[in-house]
């Protein structure tokens, strides 16, 4: 009977892919008037009570009528090869798209007839919010979606010409996505087979996605709860529209495009580049961008969740790094008594010469920093004349003189079997902050002048599970921030 329902799942997903091939679903903004939100706050409902029912069963095969707890400990349980979320790596951004894809079949089965059409709804952080501080569908206190410990307002917001910026300006995948991951050797199926052994974030991961989750309150703060709180769905389905942009502006692939899912280790990152062939879904404002030719369905093994988009190759040719190590400037002796004890916020001011024009992208890589589980953290980055004084807190000289931010989001506590593929138990990383735009202005009018870059750190948010029980303290959190250098990388043209 279980082979017969199996067969029988399969040839009706078959016929909803086929379909969806034809006309694919479309992803909308959670205020869009046409977006379906009662039938989505049903189907969520369904879920969760699925998790109530004590004869419901989540199945590890079947998941599309699994419970909203089956969902959710697929990022926050880190079970080994089992379950957790991937960050700092290029495994990132398709693992989410995974993961959205699979609660998003759930929630239309949830009660045929009624919830056939939904899609994930998505919330676009960078305009104004409808409620006070979200959108209003998650701040109605009678429903499902809403979550009293959210952070009435998010303490991060970011507007949409900044993260215009990030898909325009940021054209390489390591770059934009994360560190370059590889397959394990002599992985065996159903193990998770990526090996993403550093935390190198992304420009769109950090700051933008690690500052905005560290920001909403004490569930999406944590990695270990962040899907207990319904507005991670959409949350996150942004991040992949803003992933889905970066790719129709930019087709370019992934390194490794066998690495798989941890969690969802039948899937690839291969399975999911072409969201509209792939998966059958589209996003409301952004235009189809598909590449490839069109193609058929002849069998199973050529369903479009393993047709492989043809996307350009990853890495630019005609450029070569170079790699300035900043330090500290020299700085007159101060004759009036001891200075004080420098604070682990900073600021780090670093000397640096306006370089020749003659570079296509430039970089403040900031490297060895910690990625603590007990706390999160933030910064910013000042580039500004030697001769000017240092203000960050003066609106007018951050306006002027600030060219980035930083964001660490606190990692998961995962078993130490899963140590080594991060950095071991205790990792750091690195960040960059793009500066393309303030060097190549200043190459041109100022080559030669002596600036000034400082880093600032914003005082640490710990985690508020482990200030409950003791673990952390904001003083303990600031004492742990340092790093260990800061450069300037430049792409030259040969």
């Amino acid at each position: 009977m279980r082979v017969h329902y199996r067969l029988s799942l399969l040839v009706m997903s078959l016929f909803i892919v086929t379909a969806a091939a034809a006309q694919p679903r479309v992803r909308m903004n959670i205020d869009d008037p046409k977006f379906d939100l009662d039938g989505y706050k049903i189907a969520v409902q369904v879920l969760m009570d699925r998790d109530k029912d004590p004869k419901h069963k989540d199945d590890p095969v079947n998941w599309v009528n699994n419970g909203y707890r089956y969902f959710a400990n697929l990022h926050d349980l880190f079970d080994g090869d089992q379950s957790g979320c991937i960050h700092g790596s290029e495994v990132f951004l398709p693992w989410h798209r995974e993961l959205l894809y699979r609660y998003e079949l759930a929630i239309r089965a949830a009660k045929p007839g009624r919830t056939d059409n939904l899609t994930v709804p998505y919330w676009d952080w960078t305009q104004k919010p409808s409620g006070k501080g979200y959108p209003k569908a998650y701040e109605d206190t009678t429903s499902v979606l809403y979550r009293s410990i959210r952070n009435v307002i998010p303490t991060y917001f970011y507007d949409a010409s900044t993260i215009d910026g990030v898909i325009v300006d940021t054209q390489d995948w390591i770059k934009f996505a994360g560190q370059q991951c590889a397959l394990k050797p002599n992985c065996s199926a159903g193990q998770n087979c990526s090996k993403c052994p550093a935390f190198k974030y992304g420009d769109l991961e950090s700051p933008y996605h690690n500052n905005m989750h560290d920001g909403m309150g004490p569930t999406m703060e944590n990695p270990a709860t962040a899907v207990e709180d319904p507005v991670f769905w959409s949350f996150h389905a942004f991040i992949d529209h803003i992933y889905q942009r970066w790719q129709c502006a930019h087709q370019k692939l992934p390194v490794c495009m066998d690495c798989n899912f941890r969690g969802m280790t039948d899937s690839r990152v291969r399975d999911v580049i072409d969201i509209e062939r792939q998966l059958g879904y589209v996003y409301d404002n952004v235009p189809s961008c598909s590449p490839g030719p069109a193609f058929a369905l002849a069998a199973f093994s050529a369903a479009p969740r393993r047709v492989l988009s043809t996307l350009a190759a990853v890495e630019p040719a005609g450029s070569h790094e170079r790699r300035i190590a900043l330090a500290a400037p020299l700085e007159p002796v101060k004759k009036k008594g001891p200075a004080p004890a420098p604070s682990p916020l900073g600021p780090y001011v670093f000397a640096l010469t306006i370089p020749d024009d003659g570079f296509t992208t430039a970089d403040i890589v900031v490297s060895g920093l910690p990625v603590p589980i007990t706390f999160s953290y933030s910064g910013r980055v000042y580039l500004y004349p030697s001769a000017a004084a240092f203000k960050p807190e003066d609106a007018d000289f951050t306006r002027r003189y600030k060219v980035g931010e930083i964001g660490v989001w606190a990692r998961p506590p995962e078993p130490a079997s899963v140590h080594a593929d991060h950095g071991g138990e205790s990792p750091t990383a690195v960040v960059d902050v793009d500066v393309i735009h303030a060097l190549r202005y200043l190459s041109h009018a100022e080559h030669g002048a002596a600036y000034r870059l400082a880093v600032v750190f914003d005082p640490p948010h710990p985690i508020s599970d482990y200030v409950k029980s003791g673990a952390v303290t904001a003083a303990t959190a600031t004492q742990q921030i340092r790093f260990t250098s800061v450069e300037l990388v430049l792409d030259e043209n040969e």
